[in-house]
């Protein structure tokens, strides 16, 4: 669990899905990519999830141009956090 700014625990959902955060990094949620246990990228998401994924799914637009962009954004982020997965298992020597 995650603590907001005066120390309440709050639940930061964790995604799998790049196109799930890419739609909610539109609707203006900040987002942290984080390694599983099981080597896996996943997303820590902030912010109102619930009513943005509900709209998502009730079929709510957004602009194309910038759904792309930010897909684009996250996909490197998850590729950046892989290879610097990659690069501390090479400095320890695994």
């Amino acid at each position: 669990m995650e603590k907001d700014v005066a120390g309440v625990q709050i639940n930061v959902p964790e995604i799998e899905d790049s196109m799930i955060v890419a739609y909610l990094v539109c609707r203006g949620h900040e987002y942290e990519a984080i390694l599983t246990d099981h080597g896996r990228v996943s997303f820590k998401v902030f912010g109102d999830v619930d009513a943005h994924l509900r709209e998502m799914y009730e079929g709510y637009s957004v602009n194309i141009m910038q759904y792309l962009k930010c897909l684009r954004q996250v996909r490197a982020s998850m590729f950046s956090k892989k290879d610097e997965s990659k690069q501390l298992k090479h400095n320890k020597g695994e």
